[in-house]
């Protein structure tokens, strides 16, 4: 819980300066045991991609997004 509202804290400054700092809790909370981890994961990648699609096409997210369209807890597939 405490890591899914820090990343969502994180990711809700939207600032760019500080989009390199993000990435990388970004990436490691898709892959988190904790599906509300994972839910607040897609919902960040959604929000820089609202400020920096360039960023988040050269990250690699769309894949890892589309794989996990098949994850096993309903919170994470009905974003």
């Amino acid at each position: 819980m405490v890591r899914g509202l820090a990343l969502r804290s994180l990711t809700g400054l939207r600032l760019f300066s500080i989009l390199e700092y993000v990435m990388a809790p970004l990436r490691a909370s898709l892959s988190d045991s904790s599906g509300y981890v994972r839910q607040a994961g897609v919902v960040g990648v959604l929000k820089v991609f609202h400020l920096a699609p360039q960023v988040v096409k050269d990250e690699g997210f769309v894949d890892l997004l589309y794989s996990m369209m098949r994850d096993r807890e309903p919170q994470v597939r009905t974003l």
